[in-house]
C-alpha cells in the first residue's frame, strides 16, 4: 500500500489522475471517480479534521490565558477575588470574546481563518457556561489534554 500511495499521496492522486483520464477515453458519459487506496485519503481528512480541532484547542486555551494573566485586563473582564477564588463577569466577558474574534475577523478577511475564528471562540464559549464563572475553571477547560495529562504527571510525582 505505501507504495501505491507515495509520499504525502502523490502516486495515489497521480494513479486516480491516470484512471479518470482512461475512462474519460473510453466513455462518452461523464463518470466521476475517485480513487482510494487503504482508505488512505478517508483517514487522512479525518486526521485533519482532528488536528484543526487540537489547534483551535490550543489558540482557545493560550488566547484566554493570556488576557486572564494580564492584569490590565481585570476591569475589562470583571475579574474579582472572593474566598481565594478568581471569579469573572459573564456579560463583560462576553462582550470582550465577541470585540476580539470581530477585530481578528477584520483583520484576516480570509474565509479560512474566519472559519477557524468562529470555531475558537464557539470552544471558548462553550468553556465559559460551563465554568461557573471562575476564572480558574475557565482555564482549565480550554487546557490542551496532553499538558493537562503532563501537568498531572508531574504533581503525582512530586506527591511521591
Amino acid at each position: 500500500n505505501p507504495l501505491l500511495i507515495g509520499v504525502k499521496g502523490k502516486t495515489l492522486d497521480a494513479l486516480q489522475t491516470l484512471v479518470r483520464t482512461l475512462i474519460s477515453m473510453y466513455s462518452k458519459e461523464k463518470i466521476v471517480t475517485t480513487l482510494d487506496i487503504g482508505a488512505y485519503k478517508s483517514n487522512r481528512a479525518h486526521q485533519l479534521e482532528i488536528l484543526a480541532t487540537k489547534t483551535a484547542k490550543e489558540v482557545a486555551y493560550n488566547f484566554v490565558k493570556t488576557i486572564v494573566e494580564n492584569p490590565h485586563n481585570n476591569v475589562i473582564l470583571g475579574i474579582n477575588q472572593y474566598d481565594n477564588v478568581l471569579w469573572y463577569n459573564k456579560e463583560k466577558a462576553d462582550f470582550t470574546l465577541w470585540i476580539s474574534a470581530l477585530q481578528y475577523a477584520i483583520i484576516a478577511l480570509k474565509k479560512s481563518e474566519v472559519k477557524n475564528l468562529l470555531e475558537v471562540k464557539d470552544l471558548i464559549q462553550d468553556a465559559s457556561d460551563k465554568s461557573e464563572y471562575k476564572v480558574e475553571n475557565l482555564v482549565a477547560l480550554l487546557k490542551p489534554e496532553e499538558k493537562a495529562k503532563k501537568s498531572a504527571a508531574k504533581k503525582a510525582t512530586k506527591k511521591k
